[in-house]
């Protein structure tokens, strides 16, 4: 961690996670790591930052918000500690920054597709707001990725049709790259069709010596109430939604192509 921040002393009941600048860890990560904690003590403090836009306590106490470090917090709240030793960035340390530096803590923690590239738009947007602009190779380096595989992420987020994008967050299914890329730029009936081949595609390999034969030709209707199905329980009622949506989507844009 960068030496030149401060070091301080601080309630864990200031401490707060950013919206949308989260970490995902496991429980039985936080109980190994509370232990260790427990035993030797906490070797290398969070990095956090004063929430500017909560309302400060006192003109000398404040919020902050975690930027790296989200699982020894977590540990340090299951010990029951109420402070704690942390690294204190600057008051106007960018947003950017921020957002790279927790991106880093979560690239081994395997993100989906979609997740990175949500959080490198995220960047992008961040730095361009601030007036300094980070390119593709310069993420890359940053979070260990080649600058192409980060571009393309970026081009993907940006260019597919945002119900498409949704779904494949919201189910967890996430099509090959390569091929979505060929069509970013092209009307969403397109998008949807080469979307649509890819999961019946997938669906029918993973079917193959499994199902009867008649079952494994699915049509991608089928398919996409399948993936509604496995969708974790919290993300189920949407993913019911934004998959309707899109058969409406797709309807209209039936009825389009026959007209045009």
């Amino acid at each position: 961690m960068n030496t030149t921040h401060q070091t301080s002393t601080i309630p864990l009941d200031r401490i707060l996670d950013r919206p949308g600048l989260n970490c995902r860890f496991g429980g039985l990560e936080v109980e190994e790591l509370a232990k260790s904690i427990a035993d030797i003590g906490l070797l290398h403090p969070p990095l956090v930052v004063r929430a500017n836009d909560r309302p400060a306590i006192s003109e000398t106490e404040f919020y902050y918000y975690v930027i790296h470090g989200h699982r020894r917090v977590k540990a340090m709240r299951m010990l029951n500690l109420v402070e704690g030793v942390f690294f204190v960035a600057p008051p106007d340390f960018p947003l950017s920054e921020q957002y790279i530096i927790n991106l880093a803590e979560n690239v081994r923690e395997n993100l989906t597709p979609a997740e990175l590239a949500d959080r490198c738009c995220t960047i992008a947007d961040a730095a361009t707001r601030s007036g300094k602009a980070i390119t593709s190779e310069e993420l890359g380096k940053r979070i260990g990725y080649s600058s192409s595989h980060v571009r393309n992420l970026m081009r993907l987020r940006r260019g597919l049709h945002p119900d498409l994008w949704e779904v494949m967050v919201r189910t967890g299914h996430h099509a090959a790259i390569s091929k979505l890329l060929q069509v970013v730029s092209e009307p969403v009936w397109q998008q949807i069709d080469v979307w649509k081949q890819m999961w019946q595609t997938v669906e029918e390999k993973k079917a193959l010596g499994t199902v009867p034969a008649s079952d494994k030709k699915k049509s991608w209707r089928s398919v996409a109430a399948e993936l509604v199905k496995r969708a974790p329980p919290e993300h189920a009622t949407g993913a019911r939604w934004l998959l309707g949506e899109l058969s409406a989507r797709l309807a209209r844009a039936d009825v389009d192509r026959s007209l045009s």
